[in-house]
């Protein structure tokens, strides 16, 4: 045996005598520094402490380097050793000071080197993932399926993906998942199913195939399975959780457009039940005038920062309190449109609609550190400053955040927000293509255009029905719009919009968005 000042570790027996002589544990500690603070007690009490050095023991303990658990550890172990030396006074109150100042930078970097070695770590998970999706695992597209590869509209296009898709997405039951575009977040099949069960169930009314009726009822099997692996009512979209497993509200607003969408074409109530509970899942705060996201777990990871995230939540709801007979539905989004978009509706000089919500949040601070830190750690090679630039991001997702605001708008014209003049200056912008393409490096020859823009929010499938809801279409800004998509992404070989696409699958499936503007019309006939 080796006799030793004390003896930190996983195995270790004494006395209960000595315990109660000594009043058992000191408690002024949070787990970590016992074992030195019982050491001491021994030797002030005469007895000594010994380490066998025979025999053998296994810890299975799990060490996972820089994660949140070791920081509060490192933070833990640190308060244990002043409050060792403090109760003994083994240092002077002066030397106790300089320890605690040491404690704190020294925890400051550690955390910051944390932050930083989880922040590249995640980026490299996330690009190997992508790298190692295998869509060879899924039916390839059916070219032969379609009846031509000329495509000259926008709603021409859906038709053509829906013929090349059918088998595959046939076969397997759902839509083949992307990684949330340029985003790079590995999705589940969630999302793009949702986007083709609009599809589907639009080509069934169109045409009243039943084949469209058969995938569609797939597509809602699917759904419906998936919502109810939850617990807390939410459907996971997103496989990552380097945010969440929610694509924050807007996965969930696109689930329910989807199944409230086919509810007014089968009347099949199930989807009804399944986007009221996804619906619910999300708690409305009051105070805020915003939705909190709510886990698949139910727990409460905060108020979703992007606007157009918030925005999408009530468009794609509001139709329920109208089926479900709840007025509490219609009451909160109205609450959002007067309350919440008088602080958080904000638009720059020329128009353009701010990204985030215009609210002081621990969350959103985070975000922005962390977006610095990963704009210095990220390799040159791969560095692209305008990706984590809100401006950037904001000059092309205008005509979508516009496209969330008109839906809402055919229901709530009549609030303010709807007829004040911020509103209409950004929905002049919205329907400005030549302004748009221009404000994107679209025609730029020594740039390249905002990856966020036609690559991801095509104007080709998103102006069409924002024009038309406020009589302000302009065919020849539609032929822009679909010729510049044609001159940057198709591929004529295949009929596809391949090229410059970091997302083929989640592209295709948001094309669904030109079918408002067609029902809308038709309607209007």
């Amino acid at each position: 045996m080796i006799y030793v000042d004390a003896i930190p570790g996983a195995f270790f027996g004494i006395r209960s005598s000595f315990l109660k002589e000594i009043g058992f544990l000191y408690e002024g500690i949070f787990l970590y520094g016992e074992e030195i603070i019982l050491g001491r007690q021994v030797l002030e009490k005469g007895y000594r402490a010994g380490v066998i050095n025979y025999g053998e023991y296994y810890h299975n303990h799990i060490h996972t380097r820089f994660s949140r658990s070791n920081r509060k550890m490192f933070w833990f172990d640190r308060q244990s050793l002043i409050k060792y030396y403090e109760l003994f006074k083994l240092l002077k109150p002066r030397e106790i000071k300089k320890l605690k100042l040491f404690v704190f930078l020294g925890t400051a970097e550690y955390n910051l080197i944390s932050l930083i070695y989880n922040l590249i770590k995640r980026e490299d998970e996330e690009r190997h993932n992508i790298e190692l999706l295998n869509y060879s695992e899924f039916p390839k597209f059916d070219i032969k399926a379609c009846k031509t590869i000329a495509v000259s509209s926008a709603e021409d296009y859906i038709e053509y993906i829906a013929h090349g898709n059918y088998e595959r997405f046939n076969k397997i039951g759902y839509a083949v998942p992307g990684h949330n575009g340029p985003h790079g977040h590995i999705d589940t099949p969630v999302r793009n199913t949702a986007h083709y069960l609009i599809i589907y169930s639009y080509l069934y009314k169109k045409y009243r195939e039943n084949k469209y009726k058969v995938l569609c009822e797939k597509f809602v099997d699917y759904l419906i399975n998936m919502q109810g692996q939850s617990t807390s009512g939410a459907i996971k979209c997103m496989e990552s959780n380097k945010f969440d497993h929610l694509n924050g509200l807007i996965g969930q607003a696109w689930v329910i457009e989807a199944l409230i969408y086919y509810y007014e074409i089968f009347n099949d109530k199930r989807c009804l039940q399944t986007a009221s509970k996804i619906y619910h899942s999300q708690k409305y705060d009051r105070t805020l005038h915003l939705w909190r996201r709510i886990e698949l777990d139910g727990a409460d990871i905060g108020i979703d920062n992007a606007y157009n995230h918030q925005v999408w939540f009530a468009a794609c709801s509001y139709k329920l309190a109208k089926y479900l007979n709840d007025e509490s539905i219609d009451l909160k989004i109205t609450d959002f449109l007067i309350n919440g978009s008088e602080r958080d509706f904000r638009i720059y000089k020329n128009g353009i609609l701010r990204h985030t919500v215009n609210i002081k949040s621990k969350t959103l601070k985070k975000e922005k550190i962390k977006r610095y830190i990963k704009i210095c750690c990220t390799p040159l090679k791969r560095r692209n400053p305008k990706k984590f630039d809100y401006k950037y991001i904001e000059r092309a997702y205008h005509i979508f955040d516009m496209y969330g605001f008109s839906i809402l708008e055919e229901k709530y014209g009549d609030l303010p927000l709807f007829n004040s003049d911020k509103y209409k200056k950004a929905i002049s912008k919205a329907v400005d293509i030549v302004f748009y393409n221009k404000d994107n490096n679209v025609l730029s020859k020594d740039a390249t255009f905002n990856v966020y823009s036609y690559s991801y929010n095509s104007p080709a499938f998103e102006y069409p029905y924002v024009a038309k809801l406020h009589n302000n279409y302009n065919p020849q800004m539609e032929e822009l719009a679909f010729k510049t998509q044609i001159m940057l992404m198709y591929d004529s070989k295949t009929g596809l919009f391949k090229q410059n696409n970091p997302d083929f699958e989640t592209w295709n499936a948001k094309t669904y968005e030109i079918i408002r503007a067609a029902e809308y019309m038709s309607d209007k006939l």
